[in-house]
């Protein structure tokens, strides 16, 4: 039976940090023992604009340990969070999509969505 990556010894320390839980299931372990730095650009949010934000929860979670940095660091896993699902982003989305929807069958639009910018607008 092979055992998920979370549990390999020697890479990090024996510890994954909490980013890459999600990736537990993948059955690379005779592939890859240990992430190397080739592979971690495509499973961590250093080459997005989440990066600043898992800078910090990483900073906290080495400062408090896995166990203890899951409560102290709430609000930099929270942040991390929603900057790579955006959430709040997607919620808006609908949000305005429904007012629209409710404006134009109460009469107040003439037309569901804004009319679209000419072609050389810009």
């Amino acid at each position: 039976m092979r055992r998920p990556i979370i549990e390999i010894k020697g890479c990090i320390h024996g510890k994954v940090p909490h980013i890459l839980r999600s990736i537990h299931l993948l059955n690379t372990d005779p592939i890859l023992k240990c992430f190397s730095n080739s592979t971690l650009p495509y499973v961590d949010a250093q080459l997005s604009e989440c990066a600043d934000f898992e800078m910090r929860m990483g900073d906290c979670l080495e400062a408090y340990g896995l166990n203890k940095g899951k409560t102290k660091c709430e609000d930099f896993i929270s942040d991390l969070r929603e900057c790579l699902l955006k959430g709040k982003q997607k919620q808006r989305v609908v949000l305005m999509r429904k007012e629209h929807v409710r404006q134009y069958q109460n009469g107040e639009r003439e037309s569901m969505f804004s009319k679209t910018p000419n072609y050389n607008a810009y």
